[in-house]
């Protein structure tokens, strides 16, 4: 089994701070709805006793706020946090399987290079590897060169759903260039390779055009392949110094 080493970063940590900060939402939103309420009951009293138009005008405008509440409370927050928990729910599912990976190999976790954050980096005989985990669910459609792809959802009830995501491999490209330079410029010239990886098995890939450096896997099996039957390994020694570079730059 392959050592796993969390360098706090990735969507957990995120998840974690995204729900803090919808609790803390939360919270100052009922102490507003229970103000109102408070301030509509003290109008609704006070025009019943003296009739005065004005207290009427704030009960008013008090059930108005109160009307639009549940809109509040259900703001972007909860999506983001939907977002991030498919994410998190995606990069444990990955961690499961790379730690079955044989015993000489090394997976950094959540891990930062130069400022941007790589899910898994794995380092063994075979060589070094930046691997970005994808959480996606339907089908991928576009071109290897482009920056652009389709992500196309069909729902339960047949309804088509289409959104714009990110060319996930010019993602792992800039993450393998970024631990690339971290690592000459401590000394070790190497190649880092990049992969992506759809997690959980909910999406397919229909991508044209000439593949680039960077691979693009759906299945886990063709994954461990990339990894451990890598032609171009590196010397024991080398490896010991990248990981110990990895853990000086990478751990937060």
């Amino acid at each position: 089994m392959a050592r796993m080493v969390d360098c706090g970063a990735g969507p957990r940590r995120e998840l974690a701070e995204a729900r803090r900060r919808e609790k803390a939402r939360s919270k100052r939103l009922w102490m507003l709805f229970l103000f109102l309420l408070s301030v509509g009951a003290a109008s609704a009293a006070a025009s019943a006793l003296t009739h005065m138009r004005l207290f009427r005008v704030i009960l008013i405008a008090a059930c108005a706020a109160l009307a639009f509440f549940p809109l509040c409370i259900s703001g972007s927050g909860s999506s983001r946090i939907s977002v991030l928990s498919a994410g998190a729910a995606g990069e444990e599912d990955a961690a499961a399987l790379l730690s079955n990976l044989p015993d000489e190999y090394t997976v950094f976790r959540n891990a930062v290079a130069a400022g941007l954050e790589i899910d898994f980096i794995i380092v063994g005989p075979t060589g070094v590897f930046a691997i970005e985990v994808k959480a996606y669910s339907g089908t991928l459609l576009g071109d290897y060169s482009e920056q652009q792809w389709l992500k196309r959802k069909r729902s339960p009830m047949g309804k088509v759903y289409e959104k714009d995501v990110s060319n996930p491999l010019l993602q792992a490209r800039r993450g393998a260039a970024a631990l690339s330079r971290e690592l000459l410029r401590r000394g070790e010239r190497i190649y880092v390779n990049g992969a992506v990886y759809l997690a959980g098995g909910e999406c397919t890939a229909e991508i044209t055009g000439d593949p680039p450096c960077e691979r693009l896997f759906s299945h886990y099996d063709e994954l461990l392949d990339f990894i451990t039957e890598n032609p171009h390994g590196i010397s024991p020694r080398a490896e010991k110094n990248i990981c110990g570079i990895i853990r000086d730059i990478a751990v937060l």
